[in-house]
């Protein structure tokens, strides 16, 4: 036995390999279909000037091209074949959207229309980046949350309770000794820093928002960004849009105060929670790592 390096892109060794890989994968994964799905613009002539092609894989609409013909730029065509994919593919029952655009292509395009990325690779092949999108294609209703500060007593009642909650059910929490005024009071975060929010007049989060985190963020310029701790949902609004409401809420406060950022730090091996903040719109943009192992994330959503 050994190991062969070609580099002639020989189409019958790649189609070994992946007959191999998807002769596996349908022995291991859920019953699922590949559907194609193609929307063209044509001329008289039936030349093709735009059009975007891709598949529906389950509940996932997958966009492989979309291009449209320089002269017709700017006129909207690109986005009525992306809308007009995304409504076959909820017909076809898909409630999400993917798809990659190099920095030089569409990226600002799909942000547009409501993608959010979560990755890039940069340096890609060499100076530019590839973005990866996703998409909810179905509709997210996400509750008005109305914040208020100093709001310390409420806040940490809301935060023990849902840690007492965590606990119970097998997660890594806080504890009830780490939430105490006399622990989470500190030179940066002030009473005036503890929030609560309500929904229809109940209380529905608590959170501490900051304006500085020397201690991830190092000295920043005053007034570039928030930092937001110890978000908190209250069991009865769980699973209801609410880290996105808050997100909303606190955006809206930082355009009217002119802040740029808001930041945030949690464990790099949080998954749930690394996944709930990146379907909000934060980027990770930095990872500290420590001598035993843990890891912190820091991430960053520009206003």
């Amino acid at each position: 036995m050994r190991i062969r390096i070609k580099d002639d892109g020989n189409e019958q060794d790649i189609n070994e390999i992946f007959e191999m890989l998807k002769t596996y994968n349908l022995s291991k994964r859920e019953e699922s279909e590949n559907i194609p799905l193609g929307l063209f613009y044509e001329d008289t002539d039936g030349k093709k000037l735009a059009g975007l092609t891709g598949e529906t894989f389950g509940n996932w609409l997958c966009i492989h091209y979309l291009f449209v013909e320089e002269q017709l730029r700017k006129e909207g065509l690109g986005s009525k074949l992306l809308l007009a994919a995304e409504k076959e593919a909820k017909h076809r029952g898909c409630k999400y959207a993917f798809v990659d655009t190099f920095s030089f292509q569409a990226p600002e395009f799909y942000k547009k229309h409501g993608y959010n990325e979560v990755f890039s690779l940069n340096e890609y092949p060499y100076t530019g980046r590839r973005h990866y999108y996703t998409k909810n294609l179905v509709e997210i209703i996400i509750p008005k949350v109305e914040i208020t500060n100093n709001e310390v007593n409420e806040a940490i009642s809301v935060m023990r309770n849902v840690a007492e909650w965590g606990r119970s059910n097998g997660f890594r929490v806080w504890l009830d000794g780490w939430l105490t005024p006399e622990e989470l009071i500190t030179a940066e975060a002030q009473p005036e820093n503890f929030y609560i929010g309500k929904v229809d007049g109940k209380t529905a989060c608590a959170f501490i928002l900051q304006t500085s985190d020397v201690e991830y963020w190092g000295t920043r310029p005053a007034n570039e960004a928030v930092y937001l701790h110890k978000l908190c949902v209250c069991r009865e609004f769980a699973h209801k849009n609410m880290t996105n409401a808050v997100v909303e809420a606190i955006r809206n406060e930082c355009q009217r105060k002119g802040v740029r950022y808001i930041r945030l730090d949690t464990a790099l091996d949080e998954k749930v929670v690394r996944k709930i903040y990146l379907n909000a719109g934060f980027k990770i943009v930095d990872i500290i790592d420590y001598d035993n192992g843990n890891s912190m994330a820091l991430y960053e959503m520009e206003v």
